[in-house]
Parts: structure tokens; C-alpha cells; sequence
């Protein structure tokens, strides 16, 4: 008798809909629970130093290679180019930074490179060895380069200062200076630094946002998550609606 009345409730609308809501809903609910959690632990997960490089996703966002950089021409044949993020020496990527490097400078057996607000160390080979910044460095740096006698040698708002051996004692100077010029890399070459720049502005974290807030999906996502929201309020409503039915049975 009870397993009749149970399937005769089964049957009915309200009972139908409950079930085939939930299955549909419950696909979304594992998916927002999941990238909820994630983006929750995002610090703890590095997700935004979790690149990704897959072209077809770059192209979704839109994402074009980059194209603005400088370059330098060092005296072992290298070439030292840099974007507004990044240092590198041939095609390989050797620092971060956050200004384009306005001049390089060879002495002592390391390669100097300086952006507006540090100077960056570098062995001949492009491993860094040190960062100098703040009261390390003479002030803004405008140019950078070397003096007859191989010193580095930087110009500033302020005046030009000659650095002491190790680069972390600056005094002004009237020195006759021989500044780094920028010069065209070749294209090649140039391309390759844009595509791996490319691959390293689209990091896990922004994804997670977008995929849980249905930005990713364009202009309707988040239209789309509205109806996620109304598949959550179908749900509870059918279900609130089959509790009174079965208590006025």
C-alpha cells in the first residue's frame, strides 16, 4: 500500500520536475563548488603564478603576443630585451621587472641592466645575482652605460654618478660616459620574446574568476549563472512543495 502511494506520488508533476532540476543543478553546484573552493585557497595554491599557455584559451581572452620591448646588443653576442614585465637574454627569460630597462652596462664580469627604479645583476649567462634598488641607486635612472676606464656610469634627473666596483656605491661624476644604445633585435627573435611574454598574462586564478562568475563565457555568463541561481530556487521550491503535499496526505 505504501510503496503504491509512494509511486503515485512519484508520478505527479512537482515529483518529475524535483528530479530532473536536481540532476541538472547538481552538475553546476559540484562545478561552482569546486572553483569556489579553489579561488577560497587561491594564495595558498599560487594559483596566480599558475601561467596559462594554451593559444586557443590566449585567443578567447583576446590575448595578442607582445610588442613592446627594447633591446640591447651585449659585447658576448647576446641580446638583452625587455618588456614592462620581463628581462631576457636571447629567448631566455632571466628576471621580472616592472619597467622597461633604459640602458645595460658590462664591467667586472657582469652585466648590469637598469630600468627606471633598479638595477639588475646578471652573470654573462643571464643568471641573476643580485637586485639593487631604493638607496642603492643614485635616483631615477635615465641612461646607463660605462666610462674609457670600463666603470658603470648612470645619468639621472639629478646628474650623472659613477658607481664603485660592486655597483652599490654611487658618486656624482663628470666622466666622459659611452651610453648603451637600444637597437633593433632581430625579428625573430623579437617574436619568439612576444609569445612567451603572451604565455605568462593570463594566469589560473583569473580563469577560476571567470569560469565562477561566468564572465569566461562572454556576455551572456553571467546571465548564464542567473539561471543556475533560478535552477537553485526551482529546486527548493518543488521540494518545500512535495513536503506540504505529502503532509496533507
Amino acid at each position: 500500500m505504501i510503496k503504491r502511494i509512494v509511486n503515485e506520488i512519484r508520478k505527479r508533476p512537482p515529483y518529475k520536475w524535483h528530479r530532473h532540476i536536481g540532476t541538472l543543478a547538481a552538475v553546476f553546484f559540484v562545478f561552482l563548488a569546486v572553483t569556489g573552493v579553489a579561488i577560497n585557497h587561491a594564495d595558498a595554491l599560487k594559483l596566480d603564478q599558475r601561467h596559462l599557455a594554451s593559444d586557443w584559451l590566449l585567443d578567447w581572452y583576446g590575448i595578442e603576443p607582445e610588442t613592446d620591448s627594447v633591446s640591447f646588443a651585449t659585447a658576448g653576442g647576446h641580446w638583452l630585451t625587455g618588456t614592462r614585465a620581463s628581462v631576457y637574454l636571447d629567448a631566455r627569460r632571466v628576471a621580472t621587472t616592472t619597467e622597461m630597462p633604459v640602458g645595460i652596462a658590462e664591467t667586472n664580469g657582469v652585466l648590469a641592466v637598469a630600468t627606471g627604479n633598479e638595477i639588475l645583476l646578471l652573470t654573462p649567462d643571464g643568471d641573476l645575482i643580485e637586485r639593487i634598488a631604493g638607496n642603492f641607486i643614485p635616483g631615477p635612472i635615465e641612461k646607463l652605460g660605462i666610462t674609457a676606464k670600463g666603470q658603470a656610469i648612470a645619468k639621472t634627473p639629478t646628474g650623472m654618478f659613477l658607481a664603485d666596483r660592486n655597483l652599490l656605491t654611487w658618486k656624482p661624476s663628470q666622466a666622459t660616459a659611452i651610453w648603451s644604445q637600444a637597437t633593433a633585435a632581430p625579428a625573430q627573435l623579437l617574436e619568439g620574446v612576444g609569445k612567451a611574454e603572451r604565455r605568462r598574462m593570463l594566469n589560473l586564478e583569473r580563469v577560476l574568476l571567470d569560469l565562477h562568475s561566468g564572465r569566461l563565457f562572454g556576455r551572456l555568463g553571467p546571465y548564464l549563472m542567473d539561471g543556475v541561481a533560478l535552477l537553485l530556487l526551482a529546486l527548493v521550491g518543488t521540494g518545500f512543495y512535495m513536503r506540504f503535499l505529502k503532509r496533507g496526505q
